[in-house]
């Protein structure tokens, strides 16, 4: 009898031991299940609301980049240092949350194995909001200077001279060069018209840009600069 309940108790705890044996190895691999995947990273972040308001990394996945496919991405790449105006490509590693996490929180990890490519696109710093600072090389003085915004997303340049809002198609954008329609506007007449007078016309001139340290210098066809801007936020 006793004989029997020892071997009865071993092969209770050698079963035991197999199982969990069997559970810790089964819960190892859950846990440490990992893949590599290419990333693409936009140049620009875009509002996105999570637990509060902040601004989102734009990502596609896959080895093939598509201009019209950017999707808001809320997690952070460990190891990855975004700089704005600049398209990545990325290898990222993707790994199991190995600890339990809210409802609303990622069940990956996100870890950056290497950046395969970047490119720097002049053309996302230009979608902005611009203050003028000069008019034909001549300082732009005064609380109430001329500004413009390009919208890339929405193919539209916005401007307001001081008095009048002024409106246009953005027609094509390249990494110097932007094409643009019409320009249109609003006709109030206001005290001071002497800058809006000059500033209106010479959005029709616009031809090309260049963009160094936070200032906009646009060119007319003939490549004379003709307006420059500091960056409003």
């Amino acid at each position: 009898m006793i004989l029997r309940n020892t071997l009865f108790i071993a092969s209770l705890a050698i079963f035991s031991s197999c199982a969990t044996s069997s559970s810790t190895s089964s819960s190892s691999r859950a846990a440490s299940t990992s893949t590599e995947a290419v990333y693409w990273v936009n140049g620009k972040k875009s509002d996105c609301v999570g637990v509060g308001k902040k601004n989102c990394l734009e990502v596609q996945k896959g080895d093939l980049k598509n201009s019209n496919n950017w999707k808001l991405f809320y997690e952070s790449i460990d190891g990855f240092n975004y700089e704005e105006g600049y398209v990545y490509k990325l290898l990222i590693k993707e790994e199991n949350a190995l600890k339990p996490v809210p409802a609303d929180a990622s069940l990956k990890n996100y870890k950056l194995v290497r950046v395969i490519q970047k490119e720097y696109e002049p053309k996302l710093f230009l979608d902005n909001n611009w203050t003028l600072i000069e008019l034909n090389n001549a300082p732009v003085i005064g609380e109430n200077a001329p500004t413009i915004q390009f919208n890339l997303d929405l193919r539209k340049m916005t401007a307001n001279d001081g008095c009048n809002n002024l409106v246009s198609e953005i027609k094509s954008v390249m990494d110097d060069k932007i094409n643009l329609g019409n320009v249109v506007g609003t006709k109030k007449m206001c005290e001071e018209m002497e800058l809006a007078n000059q500033y209106g016309p010479l959005l029709s001139k616009i031809n090309s840009y260049k963009i160094e340290d936070q200032k906009l210098v646009i060119y007319d066809s003939n490549n004379i600069e003709i307006l420059a801007f500091k960056r409003s936020n």
